[in-house]
């Protein structure tokens, strides 16, 4: 039995074993999907939904983390990376919603179950791998257009870092005010090799930072050089 199937597992013995049924179940773990507590860290602000949608992607949200439609059914996560959903759901916490534990949400652990109701409830999607690709080495791009740069920019960037050069109404009070903070410290142009890099790598390859990474698939090179050229670059 996969890890994945018996987590389900588990969560079916625990419903009937607490006689809670699993409408209660599927709100907790609505609840816990939409809010930053699914991670115990106190700075933590962003919750699931920040990253995800439980269907389709709104036309007016760009989401790093794509759609959880169906998510349950499918054989790999992260691009084929990760094999098992509570490894890749832990992977969230730990990366970029601060949890302080290694292991994270454990299959005995009720907002862990909670969570895999909710996720269970959502509508079916995709049963194969969900391409997330995410370049090794990370090259600039050509110049792009300011005025698709500013509506997209809205749409995927908005949300944690605020308004450019102001920060203002960012959920994400450590998150860079962009584009100012990082031409201060790295200059113009280093300042946006290292937002491309930031984007493209999140955390990973040493970069360091809470920002979960923007695939090809959810934001091709062409968005991208829009927003760089709506920041200035």
């Amino acid at each position: 039995m996969t890890p994945t199937r018996l987590w389900v597992a588990c969560l079916a013995v625990v419903v009937l074993a607490s006689s809670c049924d699993e409408r209660t179940a599927i709100e907790r773990g609505e609840a816990l999907f939409r809010s930053p507590d699914a991670s115990p860290s106190p700075t933590n602000t962003i919750s699931c939904r920040t990253c995800h949608a439980p269907a389709a992607v709104p036309a007016n949200q760009i989401l790093s983390g794509g759609s959880l439609a169906g998510v349950v059914g499918r054989p790999s996560f992260w691009g084929g990376r990760v094999r098992d959903l509570r490894e890749a759901v832990n992977d969230c916490l730990r990366f970029f919603m601060r949890h302080p534990s290694a292991e994270g949400l454990s299959m005995d652990d009720e907002r862990g179950l909670d969570l895999l109701a909710y996720l269970e409830s959502l509508a079916a999607g995709p049963s194969d791998v969900v391409p997330f690709t995410v370049p090794l080495d990370v090259v600039d791009i050509a110049s792009g257009d300011a005025v698709r740069g500013r509506a997209l920019f809205d749409a995927g960037c908005h949300v944690c870092h605020g308004a450019p050069s102001t920060g203002d109404q960012r959920l994400v009070p450590q998150a860079a005010v962009i584009p100012d903070e990082t031409i201060a410290e790295h200059g113009v142009e280093l300042g946006r090799a290292f937002t491309v890099g930031k984007v493209r790598h999140a955390q990973f390859f040493g970069i360091g930072g809470d920002m979960p990474p923007f695939s090809f698939e959810v934001l091709p090179d062409d968005q991208l050089a829009d927003i760089l050229a709506y920041l200035g670059y």
